[in-house]
């Protein structure tokens, strides 16, 4: 009879993969994957808590095809915590018979390479796989081996002839089983580009003081998180400033500097500007990683004695096409916006700004051109001259291609804080 039940599966196997014309090929161990591979897993994800999201800055979704999305739960064994995604509702005990549902998992890139770490199985109960490519085509269909009731067992797809996968779906045959995923792996076909922005940085020594500029960059991965800062001047050229370590809130220590980096898992790398440029030096900050990350700066002020006493931190930013964020001027207390766009795309920028008030009347129009790696930082009366002394309102930014901006709210001529610019 088990003779009789591996021949059938092999016999599955092989006509699964006959009817999608030798797309896929079934992976049946972890060793099998290629170089380059990535390993996600659940342990990091409080329990009960919905996984649709949880590894969206990889451009991955999960999905089921049920009214509840799949959940991280967690079991002990021999008083070790094990961490699974399962289908179910957290609220229900594990060992409930419920309906298995198909479990859906979406590649915003395309993979060439996706296997999983099942369990909760048991005595004749396999999982039937299927691969989609990014048309929503069926690549092929393929059944995996006995999955074990605790063990992990480890089973996926390899897309073949030049094909690549977007989406996988998995659905165990027992109707009374959850699916239940300890972790999965995956190679990507083109490795994504995880790099973030800062759209303005500065440098500068002025009368009684100088400003700085403190770049944030945190892993949002399970990952160890290995990049480089490049700072580049408004004509697009390598800016000559150093980066080094911040420790309290002494200048930072310019004996070692630093561009590129190595951030441990959920981890965070603090970098400063030198702070003592004799000229002004402004621009913008590229953020290379090979994981997903995000970055913020902050705009410190120091005194003459080198101490902070003055802060304004703005967000990392992503390119977009559309963004708009809100503006306000004021004579009393001389408070301003300044904005700043950089164009990190490898062609020209047409840019379109329209500076409008609050009850939707146009203050002006702003249009220019940008060469490929070039910035530009303005405040309002020098992009709208017709714009009212007193103003609340908004600022549209359009561009033909993806352009990176912040938007920054100053007094009496220095950063005081950042306006979100909505995508």
């Amino acid at each position: 009879m088990k003779y009789y039940k591996s021949a059938c599966i092999l016999l599955l196997v092989i006509f699964s993969v006959g009817n999608a014309k030798g797309e896929i090929a079934p992976i049946n161990s972890e060793d099998e994957l290629g170089p380059g591979q990535v390993k996600l897993d659940f342990s990091n994800g409080p329990k009960c808590s919905t996984a649709k999201h949880l590894f969206q800055n990889w451009g991955i979704r999960i999905e089921n095809d049920g009214s509840a999305a799949p959940v991280v739960d967690q079991v002990v064994i021999l008083g070790s915590v094990g961490t699974f995604l399962r289908n179910g509702n957290c609220s229900e005990s594990t060992t409930e018979d419920h309906p298995s549902t198909l479990m859906i998992f979406n590649f915003e890139y395309p993979v060439t390479e996706a296997i999983f770490n099942l369990s909760g199985g048991g005595e004749g109960v396999t999982a039937e796989l299927k691969a989609y490519d990014a048309r929503g085509q069926i690549l092929g269909t393929l059944i995996s081996p006995n999955i074990s009731p605790s063990a992990g067992t480890y089973f996926g797809a390899r897309a073949e002839n030049n094909s690549s996968i977007s989406k996988v779906t998995i659905q165990y045959n027992s109707p009374e089983l959850e699916e239940q995923i300890v972790d999965f792996s995956f190679s990507y076909e083109n490795e994504p580009n995880f790099s973030d922005h800062v759209p303005q940085i500065g440098d500068a020594i002025f009368p009684g003081g100088a400003l700085r500029t403190i770049i944030v960059v945190t892993n949002l991965t399970n990952s160890t998180a290995e990049g480089q800062i490049a700072l580049f001047s408004s004509e697009g050229n390598e800016l000559d400033l150093d980066l080094a370590g911040v420790s309290d809130a002494s200048p930072a220590n310019q004996e070692e500097t630093l561009t590129a980096f190595a951030i441990a898992p959920g981890g965070s790398k603090v970098l400063s500007t030198p702070g003592n440029s004799d000229q002004i030096m402004q621009g913008y900050a590229i953020i290379y990683s090979n994981v997903p990350i995000q970055t913020a700066a902050v705009f410190q002020i120091l005194n003459q004695d080198g101490l902070p006493i003055q802060e304004a931190g703005i967000a990392g930013a992503r390119p977009a096409t559309i963004q708009s964020a809100t503006v306000g001027r004021a004579s009393l207390g001389n408070i301003d916006t300044g904005v700043a766009l950089a164009n990190i795309s490898e062609t020209i920028a047409t840019v379109d700004m329209q500076l409008v008030s609050t009850e939707n009347e146009l203050f002006g129009v702003f249009q220019t051109v940008m060469e490929s790696g070039t910035h530009m930082a303005s405040f309002v009366p020098e992009l709208f001259p017709d714009a009212p002394s007193t103003l609340n309102g908004s600022i549209l930014i359009r561009s033909d291609v993806p352009i990176v901006a912040t938007v920054i709210r100053t007094l009496s001529g220095l950063v005081s804080a950042s306006l979100q610019v909505a995508q």
